[in-house]
């Protein structure tokens, strides 16, 4: 599974996961249901939004926030304990050694269900849940003769992985989405042409059309991975996005611009030259962005927090951070160690939990309990915050790996 791991990081890394209401988007048709879909990657994007110079100088940050809080670390159950015992909904679950298979796990009447596959042998990519939790998109390449994936099928399914849609696409780069809103998707794909262009794709309407807006330093290069670009993050009414790119001094480090005003309101360097991809709000009015190893929530506005995660002067290495659904707390890991910072108390709460291969926390749809994955035969644990108490979880088979966590259908 750290094999895994290093795979879907690098994935992300290569290809780095709206609203109806916006009306400068020309959207054209797609084939109907099931017809491969041919995109034309040399088209012109289409610039969503008018740019407007101004000399409005970039913010920086000037204050410390998220002090740690004196609570005493979470008690933690000291037997196994079944999922299904201490939390309710449905979970995406992958388990076994290899192939790897992913299933829903009605936590609540203890059924699963299979995911829907083209191929018996299916490898899956780009696993996001809908902002209603309703609703599961992921896709599935197809292999050719060679090897090669030449064509991807979306599938969007509900907790009872019941097909809604099914399409496929003949753009073999479609290997990482996000909703925007319940009704659009947004891809990340490395075969478009122009700097900060994505697919915007409703799979309901068929509706599709590309976007693109000019981000000055934009980063294309990579010593590493070469061809290494697209590293775009959108707000979800994509008005603003932040980006990585040249800086202070030409060196690396990530940009917040406004599109539409055409101005960039925050840049910071990463002293690492590392990219991690920034994690907006559930209502994209921030956007929380690790730079040098730590932790930033920037505004439209280009105003900054900086969260202090520890007291003191020690090291900070913050990596991985997830936003619980109702937008109060952010859960990320310093190192080894998991925090949870409160938005509302400006306080990061500390359950004393950790974790030899840290990856990102799965949050319940009612955003009091998250789930931390586990490795080997190690079950993972289920961390409660109204009751702050720690579960180690039963432990499944070979790997215990959550990917996401939606409602269950009554």
């Amino acid at each position: 599974m750290k094999i895994k791991f290093i795979l879907l990081n690098i994935c992300l890394l290569v290809i780095s996961g709206c609203n109806s209401a916006i009306r400068s988007i020309q959207a054209t048709q797609i084939p109907p249901l099931g017809s491969a879909t041919v995109i034309n990657e040399t088209a012109t994007p289409v610039n969503v939004l008018a740019t407007v110079p101004t000399s409005s100088p970039i913010r920086y940050p000037t204050n410390t926030v998220g002090m740690p809080s004196e609570n005493s670390c979470f008690k933690v159950e000291a037997e196994e304990t079944p999922l299904q015992n201490v939390a309710r909904g449905t979970i995406v679950l992958e388990r076994g050694s290899f192939p790897y298979q992913t299933f829903l796990v009605d936590l609540t009447l203890g059924n699963e269900y299979k995911l829907p596959s083209h191929s018996n042998q299916a490898i899956y990519f780009g696993f996001q849940i809908s902002p209603d939790q309703n609703m599961l998109a992921y896709i599935e390449g197809l292999q050719n003769n060679d090897g090669q994936f030449d064509k991807m099928i979306l599938w969007v399914v509900n907790a009872r992985a019941e097909v809604l849609q099914k399409i496929t696409f003949n753009l073999p780069g479609l290997y990482n989405l996000r909703w925007l809103g319940d009704q659009n998707i947004i891809f990340y794909t490395a075969q478009t042409p122009k700097d900060g262009s994505v697919l915007l794709f409703n799979p309901f309407t068929r509706e599709q059309s590309y976007i693109s807006n000019d981000l000055p330093d934009y980063y294309t290069e990579s010593h590493l991975l070469p061809g290494l670009g697209w590293l775009i993050e959108y707000s979800p009414n994509l008005d603003w996005g932040v980006y990585f790119g040249r800086v202070e001094s030409g060196k690396l480090g990530f940009l917040i611009r406004d599109f539409t005003y055409g101005q960039t309101v925050w840049q910071m360097m990463d002293a690492f030259g590392e990219y991690q991809k920034p994690e907006w709000s559930p209502n994209g009015g921030e956007v929380a962005v690790v730079a040098s190893g730590h932790l930033f929530l920037i505004k439209r506005d280009g105003t900054a927090k900086p969260i202090q995660v520890l007291n003191g002067s020690q090291q900070t290495q913050v990596s991985k951070v997830s936003w619980s659904p109702d937008g109060r707390y952010l859960a990320f890991w310093n190192f080894s160690e998991l925090g949870i910072y409160d938005s509302q108390t400006n306080q990061i709460i500390n359950p004393c939990v950790s974790n030899e291969y840290p990856d990102y926390a799965i949050w319940s749809s009612d955003s009091q309990q998250l789930v931390i994955n586990a490795y080997l035969n190690e079950g993972g644990m289920l961390i409660d915050l109204q009751n702050e108490k720690a579960y180690k979880l039963l432990t499944i088979p070979d790997t215990f790996y959550p990917t996401d966590w939606m409602n269950s259908m009554p």
